[in-house]
């Protein structure tokens, strides 16, 4: 496909002939990027240059041997009806890990729209027995707040993998949490699957 333009000058006429950019995943976009091996994970990427016409049934995921369609397919911007303005978003359901739970590795992920290979994507599984930092509350404090605001790190198979199936807290009697050079007083406890170990910071100036 191509579209052009024509300009004329005095008996001259000069035509200018472009050709339309072929379809693309961006790659930047997939999100998220990586999940446990042991879990079903939606994952999004965008599409650009693609018909506006595209119905789900056009799209293929496929890993291996596993082949699956979309769960939903949206134009970013429903006025457009050419290729060069269309924005698609792609959500699909992608499986655990074929693997297994407890082997971490990067996945090809191949994208086709009507049998043709649009682009692959990278995707990171997991082992679900890999120690992982969750998350941190808060996740940030004012120095006034220091010395008596606590903080709570939750953290997943730590200090063992599948530990939470009898009690993480009871591994951890040696842990130390340092703050800079100083050593603090912690507590911990079970919270399903996750490691809440809580400590106040120690009190810093600007």
């Amino acid at each position: 496909d191509s579209d052009g333009s024509m300009v004329s000058t005095g008996n001259a006429i000069s035509i200018q002939i472009r050709a339309k950019p072929s379809p693309v995943l961006l790659q930047d976009t997939l999100y998220p990027r990586k999940g446990a091996a042991s879990d079903s994970q939606t994952v999004q990427v965008t599409a650009q240059y693609l018909s506006p016409s595209l119905t789900l049934s056009a799209f293929q995921i496929s890993m291996g041997t596993l082949a699956w369609g979309l769960l939903s397919l949206s134009l970013s911007n429903t006025a457009c009806t050419d290729s060069l303005c269309a924005m698609h978003m792609l959500t699909f359901l992608l499986p655990p890990s074929p693997d297994g739970p407890d082997l971490s590795r990067d996945t090809g992920l191949n994208v086709s729209v009507n049998g043709q290979l649009l682009g692959t994507l990278t995707y990171s599984y997991v082992s679900a027995s890999t120690p992982t930092l969750v998350s941190v509350s808060p996740s940030q404090m004012t120095t006034s707040s220091t010395g008596a605001s606590a903080v709570t790190v939750f953290t997943q198979n730590f200090p063992s993998g599948g530990c939470y199936a009898v009690s993480c807290q009871g591994d951890i009697g040696a842990m130390r949490v340092l703050f800079g050079s100083s050593s603090l007083m912690w507590s911990a406890a079970d919270t399903g699957k996750l490691l809440a170990v809580t400590f106040t910071p120690a009190q810093t100036s600007a």
